[in-house]
Parts: structure tokens; sequence; C-alpha cells
């Protein structure tokens, strides 16, 4: 009885060490992952992009650009440029703001080297973004241009600039990154005019414009 007694404490002891070795290790496991966890967390870096839409405007030789950008963004990045806190949503001076800011950090280069010209079409915002419009001129028979997308590149570590066709230019997917500022962007060619196709056009204009005559137009 004495022995069974004594057995039974034995077993006690060894289940009550195990139990408290347990606690023990699951406590340090949890601290490790705890630290790992808040270490994790202190080395990633928010994740900010830009999208770009372009479409290829043949007929009247422009690319046309959409910008979206973080409203929020924005706003800080004029205050730091400008030096001083403006409105971007109602403050007037806010449009040509954005466009100067703008025409510094987008560009459009030519087969050629030379820069196409910049028409600045305006902005808006929906939800938390902030849209800005502009159109550059290009030749008709512009093989390729190269973009320099260099929004976000003072502002953020690590950001991201997509660029995605859309209409004429859908499927083309770009992106410009600050170890890669420029996308390689190959343009459409634009339809040849045949001869009979200059007489057709010709007469539709003289046309045209004998019935405006007519009216008195």
């Amino acid at each position: 009885m004495r022995i069974g007694v004594c057995a039974i404490c034995g077993v006690a002891r060894v289940l009550l060490v195990l139990m408290l070795a347990g606690q023990s290790v699951s406590a340090a496991s949890n601290a490790a992952r705890g630290d790992g966890a808040s270490e994790g967390v202190g080395l990633v870096h928010p994740f900010h992009e830009t999208l770009t839409q372009i479409e290829q405007n043949i007929d009247d030789n422009t690319l046309e650009v959409a910008i979206r950008i973080d409203a929020l963004d924005l706003d800080q990045m004029i205050e730091r440029w400008l030096g001083e806190r403006i409105d971007i949503e109602h403050d007037p001076r806010a449009e040509r703001s954005l466009e100067l800011w703008l025409r510094e950090r987008l560009g459009v280069r030519l087969a050629g080297g030379e820069r196409a010209p910049m028409t600045w079409i305006g902005h808006e915002f929906e939800g938390p973004f902030c849209w800005m419009y502009v159109e550059y001129s290009v030749d008709r028979d512009e093989p390729f241009v190269d973009l320099a997308h260099l929004v976000l590149f003072d502002w953020h570590p690590g950001p991201v600039n997509r660029i995605v066709g859309v209409g004429t230019l859908r499927g083309v997917s770009l992106a410009t990154t600050p170890e890669h500022p420029i996308a390689h962007l190959r343009l459409l060619a634009a339809p040849r005019r045949t001869p009979l196709r200059v007489l057709v056009d010709l007469f539709r204009d003289l046309w045209l414009g004998m019935r405006l005559a007519a009216r008195g137009l």
C-alpha cells in the first residue's frame, strides 16, 4: 500500500514538472512570436502607387493621359513643394499649382529625342483619389515614346507608377520605379491615306463647304 502511494506521488510530481515546463515553453514561444511580429511590422513599408491610364488618339495626334493619385498624398506633396498649405480641392490656385508640379514629374520624349508638348486638361476628385488629365502632342508617324513618370519618387520609399493602356492602347501594361523611371511605349501606326482616299476627302470637304455656303453659314 505504501509503495502504491509513493508511486502515485511520484507520477504526480512528474506530471507537475511537465506541466510547468510546458507553460514555460509556451510563454517563451508566445514572446518570440510577439517579438517577431512586431519586428516584421516595423520592417514592412506601406505600399504606395499611382495608376496612369493612357490612350492614343490617332485622329488628333495626341496621347491622352489620366493619372490617379491618393488625394492625401497629393495634398501633402503640394504643400511641401509650395512651402505652404493650400486646399487643392477648393483653392483657385490649386489648378495652376498641380499643373506646374506635374510638369516637373511627368514627361514624354519622342523618338527623335525632343520633348512632346504637354497640355493641361484639368483635375477632379473621386472618393479618396484625385485624377489629373493631360495631353501630349505626338507626330502621326511616331513609332514610340519614352514616358518619364517620376510621381511619388521624392515622397515615399519604393513607390510604383502603374501605366495601363485604354481604348486604342488596350492591353499595354507598364510601370516605373525609382530604379527604372522611364517606360518605353510603342505607338500604333497611323493608317496610310491612299491617293484615292485623299481625293474622296477633298471632294467631301468641297461638298460640305458648298452646302454651308448655300445656307449662308
